[in-house]
Parts: structure tokens; sequence; C-alpha cells
């Protein structure tokens, strides 16, 4: 609570403000506080973990993954690769992080997809081709590209 009153009567003191960039200073008698923006946490932590499907999102709706012997997982390696499966195929790719975002280069598919995992097959390389938002929340990754569609994966 000392450390919140300081604040609040050092924002009273202010007299002036100055913005560079993403920094800014409020100066006034006896204060000076400086505030810049903070980069999100880099998504290391989604590295080096084996993700397994469980939800395909279509905008507002979500619909469950098909199981089996043939799960869709992705892998993201601290290199840069991507590999995984759709659960029909197979892919493997390049992937630039950029706090929050990741970018998916050189995406290859090496397979045949039909019956039942065409849609999600379909859902997944739409996903994946490209930039998506990257989500980690606990056990769960969560990626979003433009338009609302996205793929939830559960850490094995």
């Amino acid at each position: 609570m000392s450390l919140e009153f300081a604040y609040l009567s050092a924002l009273t003191r202010v007299e002036f403000w100055v913005r560079s960039g993403d920094v800014a200073e409020l100066t006034g008698e006896g204060v000076s506080l400086t505030f810049a923006v903070v980069s999100p946490p880099p998504t290391t932590d989604l590295v080096d973990t084996t993700w397994e499907l469980d939800t395909i999102i279509h905008g507002e709706t979500a619909s469950g993954a098909i199981g089996g012997t043939d799960t869709a997982q992705l892998s993201l390696d601290v290199e840069g690769r991507i590999t995984g499966s759709t659960g029909c195929r197979t892919f493997v790719g390049e992937f630039i992080e950029t706090g929050g975002t990741i970018t998916i280069t050189n995406f290859a598919l090496e397979g045949i997809c039909g019956g039942d995992f065409l849609s999600q097959d379909n859902a997944i390389v739409s996903v994946l081709e490209g930039e998506v938002t990257v989500t980690v929340d606990g056990q769960h990754l969560t990626l979003m590209a433009a338009g609302g569609e996205g793929l939830r994966y559960t850490a094995s």
C-alpha cells in the first residue's frame, strides 16, 4: 500500500510529460516517472513440447479433433523447425517467432488425406500456412489465424 500511495502522490505532482517513441516521461517538482511499452514475454515455453490437437475453432464455434491412432500433433523446436501431423498427413516447415505471433514458412505436406480426416486436414493446413497468433495457457496452446480460424492443442 505504501508503494501505491507513493505512486499516486507522484502523479499529483506531474507538471510536464514528453513522449519519445515507446517511452513516456512525466516530470514535476521532485518527481520523474518513466513508462515504456513492455514486449510480450517470449513464447519459448511452446518449443520442445509435443502438442496434440483437441479443438478446431471456426469463428464463434469449435469442434473436437478426430482422435485415434493417428492423432494430429505439432512440435516446434528451438532451431525454428515445425513438424507434425494433421492426422492423415505429415508436415514440416520453419517458423519465425515475433512476440506473440509465429510466421510459418517453407511449409510442406506429405501423404494423402481423405474420408473423415479431410476436413480436419484442411482446417489445420489453412491455419498453419502463414502468420498465427500464439497463446500458451497452462497446458494449452492456441494458434489463431486471421479470420477467426484456429487450433487448440494440449501438451502431451
